[in-house]
């Protein structure tokens, strides 16, 4: 998941969250909030990060279809600041 391709389509899917995930998820990344992040799989990010509550988050690319998708345990489930905290994170550790 360190390809370029991968990458640019991350930063490319993060660009599509809501300004208001965006911004508190911006927030979460840069205040140590994204926990335990780590690859699962060849195509599958883990992370957890603390909000009101520890929230447990995927970010998997689908090599295939060249698209990133998300989940999360908090209500929301996708779109939201913790999805977008974890794929700052990445980024960020990968370099970009």
């Amino acid at each position: 998941m360190q390809s370029p391709k991968a990458l640019q389509a991350l930063q490319q899917y993060l660009r599509e969250f809501d300004r208001g995930s965006r911004e508190r998820g911006e927030r979460y990344a840069r205040g140590g909030r994204v926990t335990a992040l780590q690859q699962i799989s060849a195509g599958e990010l883990s992370a957890r990060v603390k909000g009101t509550y520890l929230y447990d988050v995927t970010l998997a690319w689908d090599a295939k279809d060249g698209e990133w998708e998300e989940g999360c345990s908090c209500p929301l489930e996708v779109g939201c600041k913790h999805c977008y905290a974890v794929g700052l994170q990445w980024l960020a550790r990968a370099g970009v």
